[in-house]
C-alpha cells in the first residue's frame, strides 16, 4: 500500500469516526459496539443514477428532488464521490447549491424566484420593496433570503438578521435603480 492509499484510508476512518455520536463512539471505545467492512455493490450504480438525475435537474427544487429521502451523510458521500467541494458544517441547503454550481446550474434558484423578481422590479420606494419581500411567501426563512439575495447578485452577509437581509436587498436593487435615474437626470 503506498503514501496515497494510507492517507485516502487514514481519511476514511476518519470521516467516519466524525460521523459517530457521542454515545456511538463512547461504546465503540468501551468495547459495547463494533466496525463491521460491507462492499457496497449498489454504490456505483446509484451514484451514477443520482449524477444524471442532477444533470437533467433545473432548478434547485429539482435538486432537493433527487436527493429526497436521503440523509445529510448519503448527500456528502455524493459529494465527496463527485469532487465537490464541502464542508463538515455545511447544511442540506448549502449542499444542494454546491451541487448546483458543480452541475453547471450557475443560477439554481433563478426559476424558482422569477414572478417574485417581476413583481419586485416594479417597486420605486425602498420602504415599499422592503414590506413586499417581507411578505412575500417565498422567503419566509433566512436561507430563502440569502438565495434570492444570490440570484439577485446582491451580497449580504449570512449572520445578519433577517431583517437586515431584508432592507440590503431592497436598498441595493431599488435603491440603485433610483441612484441610477437621478444620476441620468441630471
Amino acid at each position: 500500500m503506498g503514501k496515497k492509499d494510507t492517507q485516502k484510508m487514514i481519511q476514511i476512518v476518519s470521516d467516519f469516526i466524525n460521523e459517530l455520536s457521542d454515545d456511538q463512539f463512547t461504546n465503540l471505545i468501551n468495547g459495547n459496539a463494533m466496525i463491521e467492512y460491507k462492499e457496497n455493490q449498489n454504490h456505483v450504480s446509484s451514484i451514477d443514477q443520482m449524477k444524471s438525475s442532477v444533470q437533467q435537474a433545473q432548478s434547485m427544487k429539482e435538486i432537493e428532488g433527487c436527493f429526497k429521502g436521503l440523509l445529510k451523510k448519503d448527500i456528502r458521500a455524493f459529494c465527496k464521490d463527485c469532487r465537490i467541494d464541502i464542508r463538515k458544517k455545511d447544511t442540506k441547503k448549502e449542499l444542494f447549491y454546491k451541487i448546483a454550481v458543480h452541475f453547471g446550474i450557475t443560477r439554481p434558484d433563478e426559476k424558482d424566484f422569477n414572478t417574485l423578481i417581476k413583481e419586485f422590479d416594479r417597486f420605486t420606494d425602498v420602504k415599499e420593496a422592503a414590506e413586499f419581500l417581507n411578505g412575500a411567501g417565498e422567503l419566509r426563512t433566512k436561507d430563502d433570503l440569502i438565495r434570492f439575495a444570490n440570484v439577485l447578485d446582491v451580497h449580504i452577509r449570512p449572520k445578519e438578521r433577517k431583517a437586515d437581509i431584508l432592507h440590503r436587498i431592497a436598498e441595493s436593487v431599488v435603491g440603485s435603480r433610483l441612484r441610477a435615474q437621478v444620476i441620468k437626470n441630471v
